[in-house]
């Protein structure tokens, strides 16, 4: 099961990236193909089962025990999955990590979401139309907003890679 769900994981990193990438050539994936969306429900399938898996290996609850952490509030630590993780990993949460930092805070900083409204563009803010916008603008705004949202995806997805290919790992040694 664990090799299925970081299967899937890497799937679903491959995507959110894809979609990343492509947005930076003007390219809107998901205008397209709206049921992309799908892959935000996919986050949940591969990180809650990382999580349980997680919390119950022995080598976290040994992790625990050597360390002294007694009153563990059901947090995991994340030392042991970083220990000897490979590079390409590595690599992976890195960069996940650094693109949803900079396109979730652009996303951010944008005036507002858009909306066509008898084949209008306008700026949208709470409702409330702040001003018209011209189709170049709404493109823009669009692939700022989805860059925004399909790079946290990434991070999400690339935090159960690590988590599953260690517990594989450590499943494959005890096998041994």
């Amino acid at each position: 099961m664990k090799q299925k769900l970081y299967i899937l994981s890497v799937i679903g990193w491959t995507l959110t990236t894809s979609i990343v990438l492509l947005s930076l050539f003007k390219i809107n994936l998901v205008e397209k193909f709206p049921y992309l969306f799908i892959l935000f429900g996919g986050i949940f399938i591969v990180l809650i089962p990382a999580i349980f898996y997680a919390k119950n290996n022995e080598k976290i609850m040994e992790y625990e025990y050597d360390n002294n952490i007694i009153f563990n509030s059901g947090s995991i630590p994340l030392a042991p999955f970083f220990k000897n993780a490979s590079n390409w990993i590595l690599t992976i949460l890195g960069l996940s990590f650094f693109t949803a930092i900079i396109c979730f805070s652009k996303s951010l900083h944008s005036e507002g979401s858009t909306e066509i409204i008898n084949s209008k563009y306008f700026l949208i803010n709470r409702g409330n139309i702040i001003r018209e916008i011209t189709e170049n603008e709404y493109e823009k705004i669009n692939l700022l907003i989805i860059r925004g949202f399909f790079g946290m995806a990434m991070l999400f997805y690339s935090i159960p890679i690590l988590v599953y290919k260690k517990l594989i790992e450590w499943d494959n040694n005890d096998t041994e």
